[in-house]
């Protein structure tokens, strides 16, 4: 979960929560200070009754500090003016500075305006002057929403420190995650081991769980590799009495002990060969390798050389199409096995007098690297399937473990790249994806 994610969830939450109750407090506070509310669409006759209705008897004294203090009151509710006049015509009261101002010219006719006559407190007669604008509650309505969004942007800037407190550990959490699925079993999340809250005790969990996942995986490798080394020993001790055997018989004329003692080192061979691959996988994640550039050209080259002898002892024909540089970013070791498993299966799997062609090439940021071999092509339903261990093609014929191409799958997704199986024109086909070198 990324550090703008909660803060846009937490800034959306506080605001939703200030904006409901910004409106509760604005709208009961609209309401009560409203004093004429009720007659904001009334006729101007009873605007004015309504006015001196609240002036007990009508007769309202303009000399008293109290009456004065009361119209003026009323003038700045009604966002207006009101003024008085004797019967001379006199102004004896007013709530502005200045001359009274023609209606028209005030609020240039949107607002409601008129003179009703009065009694004045002495009994004579006058008149009320008033001028008021029928949307005086718009302003009360700006100022409100002006304030409501002020105080969105206030959330807005004090919301950033408070999510941004509260993303740090997660974000943390999430790489430390990030790095232990990529291989890092020794990642652990540090910033949650003090901390008292939900986040550090998750933080805590996921360092237990960390902790009983690598030893589970140490205990079951530590097992196989015991198991495979234990293996070997006995294997050992056969290949040194099948060649003590072989070396006494072949003083004698007994071509069935001899085939025999040759089927037996094949057997020992496929057995040896199995225990390798064995170990291959248990090695595999027992640590987070280096990656660095490495010229897949140059490699290839060199297992080539180390399957040359079984490749002129079947007579195999062998086409290499490559350029100078193939450079990948990818772990020298594993990028060995993989070669290693791809062509020692294309080798075991072609048959005498066949032909194998390889192709390398750098390709949409990747090195590319296409095995065809002379070999039965497989079913459709096989293609996927030969990449799970132990599982072999149908057209595979001899010895074989099962889990060369397992291992050559497993390899390539480590290293962010993809094993195709395909029937081609000529046979099998093998197609490696690996990324490319940065700086290639």
């Amino acid at each position: 979960m990324r550090s703008n994610r909660i803060y846009i969830k937490f800034f959306m939450a506080v605001s939703i929560m200030l904006a409901v109750l910004l409106v509760v407090v604005g709208t009961t506070f609209y309401l009560a200070s409203n004093q004429l509310a009720t007659i904001r669409n009334r006729p101007i006759a009873d605007v004015t009754s309504s006015i001196m209705a609240d002036e007990q008897g009508h007769q309202p004294d303009f000399a008293l500090e109290e009456t004065r203090d009361y119209f003026n009151r009323v003038a700045k509710g009604i966002n207006g003016l009101i003024w008085v006049t004797d019967s001379s015509g006199s102004v004896i009261f007013k709530t502005f500075e200045g001359a009274p101002p023609e209606p028209a010219h005030l609020f240039s006719g949107k607002g409601k305006e008129g003179a009703v006559p009065i009694s004045l407190h002495d009994g004579t007669p006058g008149q009320l002057h008033f001028v008021f604008n029928d949307d005086w509650h718009k302003e009360t309505n700006t100022l409100f929403f002006l304030g409501l969004a002020a105080s969105v942007l206030t959330i807005a800037l004090l919301s950033w420190p408070v999510a941004n407190h509260v993303a740090r550990p997660l974000n943390h959490l999430r790489q430390v995650m990030a790095r232990f699925a990529d291989g890092d079993l020794e990642a652990r999340a540090t910033m949650c081991r003090c901390g008292k809250g939900e986040i550090a005790m998750l933080g805590r969990d996921y360092n237990a769980m960390a902790d009983s996942i690598v030893r589970m995986i140490e205990s079951n490798r530590e097992l196989t590799t015991n198991v495979s080394h234990e293996m070997r020993s006995p294997l050992a001790r056969l290949t040194i009495l099948q060649q003590t055997l072989a070396e006494r018989l072949s003083k004698t004329d007994d071509t069935r002990a001899v085939a025999l003692l040759r089927d037996m080192d094949q057997e020992i061979e496929a057995m040896d060969n199995l225990i390798g691959r064995i170990l291959q996988f248990s090695k595999m994640h027992l640590r987070p390798e280096e990656y660095r550039d490495v010229n897949l050209v140059e490699m290839m080259g060199s297992v080539l050389e180390t399957y040359a002898p079984r490749q002129l002892e079947k007579d195999i024909r062998l086409d290499v199409f490559a350029p100078a540089k193939v450079v990948c970013h990818v772990g020298e070791e594993s990028m060995l096995w993989l070669l290693e498993n791809v062509i020692g299966n294309a080798v075991k799997h072609t048959p005498k007098n066949g032909r194998i062609v390889i192709t390398m090439r750098s390709e949409d940021k990747q090195g590319v690297i296409e095995v065809t071999n002379t070999a039965a092509p497989l079913p459709e339903t096989e293609l996927q399937s030969i990449f799970e261990p132990f599982q072999r093609g149908s057209n595979q014929t001899g010895q074989g473990s099962g889990l060369g191409l397992a291992l050559v799958a497993r390899i390539a997704e480590n290293v962010g790249g993809t094993v195709q199986a395909t029937n081609a024109a000529t046979g099998f086909r093998l197609t490696v994806r690996v990324p490319s070198s940065t700086t290639a």
